[in-house]
């Protein structure tokens, strides 16, 4: 499947949320600006993060010291206005393990009409897998919601944070909040984390719907 005919089945999550602009010259990125607030603001491009081209899309390589974060920007209606479309962890050679991600396939922002596996990031909209079976892979220490999983679809949530989360046990050691909010289930890790099912109570879930990796 092209890289095109791949961003139409998944779709790309766009909308006036999420959108960014870059200011490219000589084939380089040297602005980016995100659409904050109902205005434009311009976003720090710093030392780690390198941005190139491939095609129309931007592919920006955040370098860590235990590896490399790869996001992918897409322009589906080619006016300039793009969107997160997936992105890929590639842990370094060294990386020891334990406190670090482990999921190196490609997790997109949002599924289609097949199995997708989804990268569920805190402060943008809710996940959403679409149809098949999904696979919503929480993977930074912040608040995030999910907005259709569900149990009859065989839907996976996977907790993959870096935080030495590993099991069943080391989470409900750090929840401090477990609650039904009408029909949404909320989990909380303190003030600093939380996952927001959005109508699980009709869409079912269960223990054995979550997977544990790092």
């Amino acid at each position: 499947m092209s890289h095109n005919d791949d961003s139409y089945t998944h779709g790309t999550g766009r909308n006036d949320q999420d959108l960014y602009r870059f200011d490219i010259q000589n084939g380089a990125v040297v602005r980016v600006q995100e659409w904050d607030e109902g205005r434009w603001k311009s976003e720090r491009m710093d030392a780690d993060e390198v941005y190139t081209l491939e095609g129309t899309d931007v592919i920006k390589t955040e370098i860590e010291t235990y590896g490399r974060e790869v996001t992918r920007y897409v322009d589906p209606e080619g006016d300039g206005l793009y969107a997160k479309f997936s992105e890929q962890w590639l842990p370094a050679t060294n990386a020891t393990g334990g406190m670090t991600p482990v999921t190196t396939q490609t997790l997109y922002s949002r599924g289609g009409d097949t199995d997708d596996h989804l990268a569920v990031r805190p402060g943008q909209d809710p996940a959403l897998g679409g149809q098949g079976s999904d696979t919503f892979v929480v993977r930074e220490w912040g608040h995030v919601v999910i907005g259709d999983f569900h149990h009859h679809q065989q839907d996976r949530l996977v907790f993959d944070m870096g935080q030495g989360v590993q099991s069943l046990e080391d989470l409900v050691q750090r929840l401090t909040d477990l609650r039904w909010q009408g029909d949404d289930l909320v989990l909380e890790m303190g003030d600093q984390a939380s996952v927001m099912l959005l109508g699980v109570r009709t869409n079912g879930i269960a223990v054995e719907d979550m997977d544990f990796l790092s």
